[in-house]
C-alpha cells in the first residue's frame, strides 16, 4: 500500500513549481566580486533598456542586442554575439563578467554605418500671396491688412522650401497686383504654375468673419466641377499630355479632360489634408478642417493644371488671432507647417 502523503507531496510540489516557488534568478548566488552591473559599466557606449523578464536591450545607434540572464548568446537583428560568460541577474539588473563587458564594449564601439543618402525629389511649388496692390483683403480690428500677412508668410514659405532643396516661385514677390483687372490678375497667378512646370500651387490667405470670436485655420480645394472649367486643363499646350489631348478624338478628349481634372482634385484634397494637419501641429491653431471652396469663381485654384489649395491661416477679424498673425514668430511657424505638409504629401508618392 502506497503512503498517503506521497500523492499529496507531489501535488504540493507541482503547485509550488507552477506558482514559482523555486529559486529566483537573483537567488542563484551573488555575482562574483569582479563582475559589474551592465547599466553602470557600459557607460556612454550604449543605452541599456529593460526588455521584460529580466532581459535587457543594449542599444548603440541603429543597432541593438538582447541579453538574457543565464544565456551565453546575445541576439540582435544583425545576428548573434557569443559571450564569454552568461550574464546573471543581480540587484541592479544584469551583471556581466569583465570579459563579457569587454566584448560588449567592443560591439558598441564598432564604427556606425553612415546613413544612406536619400534621393529626395526636388519640388517646384508656386506660392500665391493673396490680394496685394490696391486690394488689401481683410483688415483686422487693429488695422492689420491681409495682403501684408499673406506676403510675409508666402516669402517665408519660399525661403523654407528653397533651404530644403526645392524650387519656389512667387506670384507676387512684393506688394503689387499682377494686373489691374481682378479676373486677369487671378488668371495670371494660376497660369504661373503652367509656365513654371510646377508640382503644386499654394495660395496664402487670412480669413474674416462677421463673428469677432471666430478663429482658426482651414484649407480649401476646388471641386471636380470647378477644376473641369480650368483653362489650362482645356488648353494645355506643353508636355506629353498636350500631345495626347491634341490627337484624341473630340469625344475622347472630353473624357480625358474630365479624368485629368478629377485626378487634380483628388490630389488637391490630399494636399489640403497634409498641409492642414502639419500647419495645425506647428501652430496649435484651432483646426477648422479642409473643404471645397464655396466660390466657384476662385480662379487661382480652379484654373491651374496642377493640385492647388487655398490656405486660410487664421481670422484677422478676431482680435486675438490678429495679434498672433501680426507676430513674426507665429508667421514663421505657419510657413514651416505648410512646408512640412507639402513635403509629407509628395513623400507619399504623389
Amino acid at each position: 500500500m502506497r503512503p498517503r502523503f506521497a500523492i499529496g507531496s507531489l501535488v504540493s510540489l507541482a503547485a509550488c513549481t507552477i506558482a514559482g516557488c523555486g529559486p529566483k534568478p537573483a537567488d542563484l548566488g551573488a555575482p562574483p566580486g569582479d563582475w559589474s552591473a551592465l547599466a553602470v559599466a557600459i557607460g556612454d557606449a550604449a543605452a541599456v533598456e529593460g526588455d521584460g523578464d529580466g532581459a535587457v536591450r543594449l542599444v548603440s545607434g541603429e543597432r541593438w542586442l538582447a541579453l538574457r540572464p543565464r544565456s551565453p548568446v546575445a541576439r540582435g537583428p544583425a545576428g548573434t554575439l557569443a559571450l564569454p560568460h552568461a550574464p546573471r541577474a543581480g540587484p541592479d539588473g544584469l551583471w556581466v563578467s569583465p570579459q563579457t563587458l569587454e566584448r560588449l564594449l567592443a560591439w558598441a564601439r564598432l564604427p556606425r554605418p553612415e546613413p544612406a543618402a536619400v534621393d529626395r525629389r526636388v519640388l517646384r511649388i508656386v506660392i500665391d500671396a493673396g490680394h496685394g496692390g490696391t486690394d488689401p483683403g481683410a483688415i483686422g480690428p487693429g488695422g492689420t491688412q491681409e495682403r501684408d500677412v499673406n506676403l510675409d508668410i508666402a516669402l517665408r514659405l519660399g525661403r523654407i522650401l528653397q533651404s530644403r532643396g526645392h524650387e519656389a516661385f512667387q506670384t507676387r514677390p512684393d506688394d503689387r497686383a499682377l494686373h489691374p483687372d481682378k479676373r486677369d490678375d487671378l488668371n495670371a497667378r494660376a497660369m504661373l504654375s503652367l509656365h513654371k512646370g510646377a508640382h503644386a500651387l499654394v495660395s496664402i490667405h487670412a480669413d474674416a468673419s462677421e463673428d469677432p470670436t471666430r478663429h482658426g485655420a482651414w484649407t480649401f480645394y476646388p471641386s471636380a466641377e470647378d477644376k473641369g472649367t480650368g483653362r489650362p486643363v482645356r488648353e494645355a499646350r506643353e508636355g506629353p499630355l498636350a500631345d495626347v489631348l491634341a490627337r484624341a478624338d473630340p469625344r475622347a478628349r472630353g473624357v480625358l479632360q474630365a479624368a485629368l481634372s478629377d485626378e487634380f482634385v483628388r490630389a488637391g484634397i490630399g494636399l489640403a489634408g497634409a498641409v492642414q494637419s502639419a500647419m495645425i501641429r506647428a501652430t496649435g491653431a484651432q483646426d477648422l478642417g479642409i473643404r471645397r471652396h464655396p466660390d466657384k469663381r476662385l480662379r487661382v485654384i480652379s484654373e491651374t493644371p496642377v493640385p492647388a489649395i487655398l490656405v486660410e491661416v487664421g481670422h484677422l477679424s478676431c482680435a486675438g488671432e490678429e495679434a498672433r498673425l501680426a507676430d513674426g514668430a507665429h508667421r514663421q511657424r505657419i510657413a514651416e507647417g505648410i512646408a512640412d505638409g507639402i513635403e509629407a504629401f509628395f513623400e507619399r508618392g504623389h
